[in-house]
């Protein structure tokens, strides 16, 4: 080794200079870092290993922007795709489902309107297929919700094809405080489409609508607070 350099650099015995530490392989380092598959992305599609499909805008490697789809897919042995299971379209925020969106399950579950935190928050609607209607006890709920729980100011219809229409206030998902429960009957319109439309009403649920007293009301309120 040249005297110049060698106390900058360490030489073995016969004053050659020694093998310094190997250079990083930045581009190595860069894509070990969590989401940096994706981070050069502004738009595109990824797909995750858990079966889960992404289209839309990035940024800095998460979904953020405009949500073409997000879909749950289920995976089959070999790693392929088998059916999808559910798709959510609409805005995304820093990888989380935040804004105006709708998601729709392969069963018949549709929810549309506001999230955030990957969560429905603030006002949104939720119908149910009929195939569904027996698990969660309602047919729709259109409101409020807080951290995927109906809370706040809602209708919501249930019973037999949707028959009664309660409106009032929801707390965690169940129905509190004085609400107003309808009778929903189909009537012919003048353009020749069939309709509901409510009768009767009244605070609490002491009200007897369609000749159903307090105890079929009762029973039915509350295979409608589930879900």
């Amino acid at each position: 080794g040249h005297p110049k350099y060698e106390k900058y650099l360490e030489v073995d015995t016969k004053k050659v200079q020694k093998a310094g530490q190997p250079l990083a392989d930045l581009a190595m380092c860069f894509y070990k870092e969590r989401n940096n598959d994706t981070k050069h992305l502004k738009e595109g599609v990824a797909r995750y290993a858990d079966g889960t499909e992404y289209k839309g805008e990035f940024q800095d490697g998460k979904p953020h922007g405009r949500c073409d789809h997000l879909k749950r897919m289920e995976l089959k042995e070999d790693g392929s795709y088998a059916r999808e299971l559910a798709q959510y379209s609409g805005q995304f925020q820093n990888g989380e489902r935040c804004g105006e969106g709708t998601y729709k399950t392969s069963d018949g579950l549709t929810y549309e309107g506001e999230w955030r935190a990957s969560m429905r928050n603030g006002k949104g609607k939720q119908v149910l297929s009929a195939s569904l209607v027996e698990a969660y006890g309602y047919e729709s709920y259109e409101g409020q919700w807080e951290d995927d729980m109906r809370h706040g100011k809602g209708s919501m219809t249930f019973g037999i094809n949707g028959c009664f229409l309660y409106e009032g206030p929801f707390v965690n998902d169940q129905r509190e405080g004085k609400g107003k429960v309808y009778l929903l009957t189909e009537k012919q319109s003048g353009d020749g489409n069939r309709r509901k439309t409510a009768t009767g009403g009244g605070g609490g649920f002491g009200l007897g609508v369609g000749g159903i007293g307090l105890g079929g009301i009762g029973n039915l309120m509350g295979a409608g607070a589930k879900k």
